[in-house]
């Protein structure tokens, strides 16, 4: 947990509120300090006002991952949290019937490679894993790691195309 560094000053040039200098805090701290008079009352006391700032910065990070964001690829505007977690989705088969499912990048337990039917009829309640179902994580494996290749290399490219050339004075 962050400590603020609050730092104190009496009347001057430099803008202050109820004693504290806001020079060095954050726009959303010193939004605290003008806006709320019940701080004026307890505004020397260093521990009370530490704690309204981590109280603020944590319904900061808590409302970030619930921020309306775009999906790139269907244009709904869903919470980022949802977003952010749909990148680690995509379109697989099922390692017993070939239909269509959608598998995580970040599971590997045998229900990721098949359906819930195909699941519940041939590995629900075994301990032993299919060699197709070992298979089918394989090739899975395979795909993301060609994906990713695929993609750094076109970000690269990206980079190179836009960099600018040096100019040795």
């Amino acid at each position: 947990m962050a400590n603020y560094h609050i730092k104190r000053q009496n009347l001057g040039k430099t803008p202050t509120k109820y004693g504290i200098v806001l020079k060095g805090l954050p726009p959303r701290h010193q939004r605290i300090l003008k806006e709320n008079p019940v701080v004026k009352k307890y505004a020397d006391d260093d521990l009370f006002i530490n704690a309204i700032f981590r109280i603020e910065d944590g319904r900061i990070r808590v409302s970030h991952l619930n921020r309306p964001f775009v999906q790139p690829g269907t244009k709904d505007i869903s919470p980022y949290s949802s977003v952010k977690d749909s990148y680690k989705i995509f379109d697989w088969n099922c390692a017993y019937c070939n239909k269509e499912i959608e598998s995580r990048i970040d599971t590997f337990k045998p229900s990721n490679f098949t359906c819930e039917k195909c699941f519940k009829y041939y590995l629900k309640g075994t301990e032993k894993i299919d060699q197709r179902v070992i298979e089918s994580s394989l090739a899975f494996t395979e795909k993301c790691k060609r994906m990713m290749i695929d993609n750094q290399k076109s970000f690269i490219k990206y980079i190179r195309k836009n960099e600018k050339p040096s100019r040795i004075l």
